[in-house]
C-alpha cells in the first residue's frame, strides 16, 4: 500500500523519476547490487509504468452535501477517506466511502 499512497500523491512520471534516482544511487553506493534486490527494484518499476489511476469515487461536495462546511476539516476527512480507499487497494466504491465518513463524523 505504502506504494499506492506515493503514486496516488505524486503521479506515476513522479514516483518513476524518484524510484529511479534511488535505484541509481543504491546501485552507486554496493559493489554488486543482489540478484533479488535488482528484480525488486525492476518489478517495482513494472508496476509503476503499468499503473492506471483509478478514480476516487467521491468528491468534497458529497461531503458538503452530508453537512461538511467547507473549509480545512473538509480536507482532512477527505484525506483520511482517500487513505483508507488506498489501503484498500482502491476498490471501495461510493456508498463505502460514504459510510466511513460516517465512522469518521459524530
Amino acid at each position: 500500500p505504502d506504494h499506492l499512497h506515493r503514486l496516488h500523491r505524486v503521479g506515476a512520471e513522479l514516483y518513476a523519476d524518484q524510484c529511479l534516482i534511488t535505484w541509481a544511487r543504491e546501485s552507486a553506493s554496493i559493489a554488486k547490487l543482489p540478484k533479488d534486490r535488482r528484480q525488486g527494484w525492476m518489478e517495482l518499476m513494472e508496476m509503476i509504468t503499468t499503473w492506471q489511476e483509478p478514480a476516487f469515487p467521491i468528491t468534497g461536495r458529497d461531503l458538503q452535501d452530508k453537512g461538511i462546511k467547507q473549509g480545512p476539516e473538509l480536507g482532512v476527512l477527505l484525506n483520511q477517506i482517500r487513505d483508507w480507499w488506498i489501503d484498500n487497494d482502491c476498490t471501495a466504491d461510493r456508498d463505502a466511502c460514504l459510510n466511513k465518513l460516517k465512522q469518521l463524523t459524530p
